[in-house]
């Protein structure tokens, strides 16, 4: 029988804790925790007391381990978030296209929290090097405590805009989908009054001098609706070597969508993939 059953479901984790509980464990020992722990960090997201007969729900995301935990302490049951099964079709087209190219060197615009993206696994188990360029002020310090350690990491604090210079950048609620375009703020939290800051930003062109020499291999773009405006700024004469282009389409016309492909077209790049809400570009 299981005394304590987790139970995975496509948004939902629920743990139930059975009746005859007593019979593991000392009575001392109850109630039992609930923990819901970040994997990289072990930062707390979610705790509750669990009694005989009593069950706990948690929304299913972001890479996360589900933990029982005794009075004292001691662990009951854990399950660990699986990094090689428990991931989305176009991380598991990025880990394919990363894995037959150890060592390449890559960009992330718009790393958010460092705690989930296609990249992550990738770049913890070290099979590349990555600058990770993230404008939100409170997502670029997560940021840092889950990657600043690592020796094949760069972390950027900086807001990526078209021509660089001043901008308004509108911070959503929660940290999430912050942009330069404060309509995609609104598409995704339609009731909030976004507020703005106004910071210095850099093109995409700056971060890669700044950064790399003719060596960067690839680029994950995830600028909450400025994917176009981007990469149509980019410089091909500075990434020669480049071979591999994820951006999110879900914010752009299919008009921008043209655009993007025949400029990288023109670069060399001849597979485009949609998966979702992105897309992934490569060359032969």
């Amino acid at each position: 029988m299981d005394y304590i059953k987790f139970d995975k479901k496509p948004n939902l984790f629920r743990v139930d804790i059975s009746l005859e509980i007593d019979e593991i464990i000392e009575k001392e020992e109850m109630p039992l925790k609930f923990r819901v722990e970040d994997w990289l960090t072990s930062q707390i997201y979610y705790e509750a007391n669990l009694d005989r007969g009593w069950w706990a729900s948690y929304d299913n995301t972001g890479f996360k381990n589900f933990c029982v935990y005794t009075k004292s302490g001691k662990i009951l049951k854990k399950l660990q978030f699986d990094p090689y099964n428990d991931v989305s079709k176009i991380e598991e087209a990025f880990n394919i296209w990363i894995s037959s190219r150890k060592r390449s060197k890559g960009l992330v615009l718009g790393a958010g929290n460092g705690r989930w993206g296609e990249w992550l696994m990738n770049v913890v188990n070290n099979d590349c090097s990555a600058v990770l360029v993230e404008g939100d002020p409170n997502n670029h310090k997560a940021l840092e405590v889950s990657h600043k350690s690592r020796s094949n990491v760069k972390i950027e604090n900086c807001v990526v805009s078209p021509n660089g210079g001043k901008v308004k950048f509108w911070i959503a609620p929660q940290n999430m989908v912050s942009s330069l375009n404060v309509d995609v703020v609104k598409k995704f939290f339609p009731e909030s009054d976004p507020e703005f800051v106004e910071v210095e930003s850099k093109t995409i062109n700056q971060i890669i001098k700044e950064n790399f020499t003719s060596d960067l291999d690839w680029i994950r773009i995830d600028l909450e609706g400025l994917d176009h405006e981007i990469i149509m700024g980019l410089d091909p004469r500075i990434v020669p070597n480049l071979k591999m282009v994820l951006f999110e389409n879900m914010n752009i016309s299919s008009f921008e969508y043209s655009d993007i492909k025949n400029k990288l077209s023109n670069m060399g790049f001849s597979n485009f993939i949609d998966i979702g809400i992105d897309t992934i570009c490569t060359k032969k």
